[in-house]
C-alpha cells in the first residue's frame, strides 16, 4: 500500500562534484491516525550514472522520534522524490553546470587597458 503524500516540494537543489543533492519536503498520511499527516524531509544525492543515496531524513512520527528508524513515511517520500528526480535530473544537471561555468567566468580577473 502506498501512503498519500500532499504538498511535496523541492526545497533545495545543490550541485556537487559528482551530481546533485535534492532536498524534498512533504506531508505523508498516517495509517493509524485518521486525517493526520506527518511532515517529512529527505535529502538525496543523485548522480548521472544513475544512482541515488539517501543523505538526510526526518519525520514527525513516533517511530522516527523515539527510535530513529527510517519509517514508512520517509520511505514513501523518498520513492516519490526519486520518481521526480528521474524525470528532471538530466535537465537540472545541465543547467547547474552552465551556472557554475558562468560564475567561474565572473570570478576571473578582468584585463583593462587605459589609453590616455
Amino acid at each position: 500500500m502506498t501512503l498519500e503524500v500532499k504538498d511535496i516540494r523541492l526545497i533545495r537543489r545543490l550541485l556537487t562534484d559528482k551530481g546533485l543533492i535534492y532536498e524534498y519536503s512533504g506531508y505523508v498520511k498516517s495509517e493509524s491516525k485518521p486525517n493526520h499527516y506527518y511532515h517529512t524531509l529527505v535529502a538525496i544525492h543523485a548522480t548521472p550514472y544513475p544512482s541515488y543515496k539517501l543523505l538526510r531524513y526526518s519525520c514527525e512520527c513516533e517511530a522516527f522520534a523515539y527510535r530513529g528508524w527510517i519509517c514508512k513515511h520517509i520511505k514513501t517520500l523518498y520513492n516519490k522524490a526519486i520518481n521526480e528526480i528521474k524525470r528532471r535530473f538530466s535537465e537540472d544537471y545541465k543547467h547547474e553546470l552552465e551556472l557554475k561555468q558562468i560564475i567561474e567566468r565572473m570570478k576571473e580577473p578582468k584585463q583593462f587597458s587605459l589609453e590616455l
